[in-house]
């Protein structure tokens, strides 16, 4: 097949769509399909598959799929600009599928959390991203297929065909050290990950002789300098970011890895985590209900003294961090596997080219 990914490129946008997406483009590559990345905003270094740098516009995206003449299209950047791309895609013969990575994805009125603005400023930026939103609703109901990577998702749209696929999982990692007991939190610094409930996480575990160790890049302007923040515990430590490998070594050093985001799809920070064994508790959100089912760390129902208690546990006791983290792992090989996912991805795009 000839396919085209539309997404931000991991060189220039590190996030979990994006890993996910070079991973895809990889694997198909590497299973003899002929891939176009097409990637808004750039790409910088070189790639196992061919790549298409565009300007962040329909028009501009647009033009880069069709310049491939591509059998089908997988649409990994969330709704942006797909109101504006569809109708031409679809004159062109072009089917498209969309892969949500994010439950606002699939939500006619979502609003992302933001502290860009302030007052009536604030409410006008709300009114766009609802309204953008509603239209990009509006275009994936007319999209070819549709793939979730959270099985809770799959349900939320009345998209047909659509598929449930795992997110695959890079093992390999770089070395990270540190001279002290650590637990590790990665991911973006901007509201939806709520990074300040990590203050008190680390007063609440200072006793215990143990670190919080904070890596990601502040996305928005009123966590620009929250490694600056007066109020830092001396056990809480802002790395910002990080190379992927690293932080990949990162979670792999840690007693536990700690999430304190809002629902999303399903993070690749867990993945990460569990493929080396670590648990996770989180302090609200549970993807696909796999940390309580298979007990894999725990849950706190956004309770934070409840949060506080499960960290504390698990660090003290290292038989039950232990089983948790063997249940991990197995978990991340069982439904992490890269080659296996893509197979049920190039399986999906296939019967959507045949049926078009």
């Amino acid at each position: 097949m000839r396919v085209a990914i539309v997404n931000q490129h991991p060189s220039v946008a590190v996030g979990g769509s994006e890993t996910q997406c070079d991973l895809i483009a990889a694997g198909l590559a590497a299973r003899g399909h002929s891939v176009r990345y097409v990637a808004p905003g750039g790409v910088a270094g070189p790639t196992p598959y061919a790549t298409v740098p565009v300007a962040d516009r329909a028009g501009a995206i647009v033009d880069g799929i069709l310049a491939h003449r591509p059998d089908v299209v997988y649409w990994r950047f969330g709704t942006r600009h797909l109101f504006a791309a569809w109708p031409r895609l679809d004159r062109a013969g072009v089917p498209v599928v969309m892969a949500a990575s994010h439950a606002d994805d699939l939500r006619r009125w979502a609003t992302p959390p933001s502290a860009r603005r302030q007052g009536p400023a604030r409410w006008a930026e709300v009114a766009r991203d609802r309204l953008r939103s509603a239209l990009g609703h509006a275009a994936l109901r007319r999209v070819d297929g549709l793939v979730v990577n959270n099985a809770d998702q799959l349900d939320l749209v009345r998209v047909t065909p659509r598929a449930f696929i795992p997110n695959g999982v890079d093992p390999r990692t770089e070395p990270f050290a540190w001279p002290r007991p650590y637990i590790a939190w990665v991911a973006n610094l901007k509201p939806a990950k709520r990074p300040e409930a990590c203050l008190p996480l680390a007063r609440a575990i200072a006793d215990l002789g143990v670190d919080v160790l904070m890596a990601g890049r502040a996305q928005v302007a009123a966590y620009e300098g929250f490694a600056a923040r007066p109020d830092l515990p001396p056990n809480l430590h802002v790395l910002g970011p990080l190379a992927p490998r690293v932080a990949a070594g990162l979670l792999a050093g840690a007693r536990i890895h700690v999430h304190t985001c809002r629902p999303e799809g399903f993070p690749n920070v867990f993945l990460q985590a569990w493929c080396h064994g670590v648990p996770s508790v989180s302090l609200g959100f549970d993807p696909g209900g796999a940390i309580a089912r298979e007990g894999l760390g725990a849950t706190a129902a956004d309770d934070p003294a409840r949060f506080h208690a499960e960290v504390r546990r698990l660090l003290v006791d290292d038989a039950a961090r232990d089983a948790a983290g063997a249940r991990a792992a197995a978990y991340a090989a069982e439904h992490g596997d890269v080659a296996a996912n893509v197979v049920l991805l190039e399986e999906f795009l296939a019967g959507i080219v045949v049926g078009g």
